[in-house]
């Protein structure tokens, strides 16, 4: 159905996510086909319909079903680059609330998406640090001050896109609201 598929999305696409998580392999690798095509389609206003199901899917208790949407998440990077920037915050907030997942596979989905939103960073400076960045977002605790302290080294002489913004400005909001007066400062 292409995009003509969009009218539907409101009905069959929670459907196909309460699909995903099912224990019985016939009905799950079928639903995962699917996203997978729908989202091959998707339009800027098919991604403003089906992000808000995506955020909510983020928070199943079924690791399954987290791991096909983060996966699902981390691909909607490659959408349509300027469609897909003005969801890129909420993208990312969604992303760093399941790094910390008990599940290692959703984990390493989660530090996957992140990447995946990465690749479409056109600010060479952020590109340069994307792994300390990701680093900082996956464990604030252990790399927020070296990634703060490589931001305060960076001298930016290219323009920050949208996807440079939805994975710096986390970390920075990170930092202001450490209770260590270091990591405030050098986030400020």
């Amino acid at each position: 159905m292409g995009r003509s598929f969009e009218v539907y999305i409101d009905t069959v696409f929670p459907a196909i996510l309460l699909c995903i998580p099912d224990h019985k392999e016939q009905v799950r690798l079928p639903a995962q086909a699917a996203l997978k095509i729908i989202m091959g389609n998707f339009s800027n206003h098919a991604i403003k319909k089906a992000l808000p199901n995506f955020l909510k899917e983020l928070e199943n208790e079924n690791w399954r079903s987290k791991l096909v949407t983060v996966e699902a998440l981390g691909n909607m990077a490659y959408c349509a680059p300027k469609q897909i920037a003005s969801f890129l915050p909420q993208i990312v907030k969604g992303l760093r609330d399941v790094l910390n997942d008990t599940h290692e596979k959703v984990h390493d989905a989660a530090i996957q998406a992140i990447h995946n939103i990465g690749s479409v960073i056109k600010c060479p400076e952020v590109g340069e640090m994307l792994e300390t960045l990701i680093m900082a977002l996956a464990n604030t605790n252990t790399h927020l001050n070296e990634a703060l302290t490589l931001l305060i080294s960076t001298s930016f002489v290219h323009s920050i896109d949208a996807p440079s913004l939805s994975l710096l400005v986390p970390i920075l909001d990170s930092g202001l609201s450490r209770h260590d007066s270091k990591s405030k400062e050098m986030a400020a």
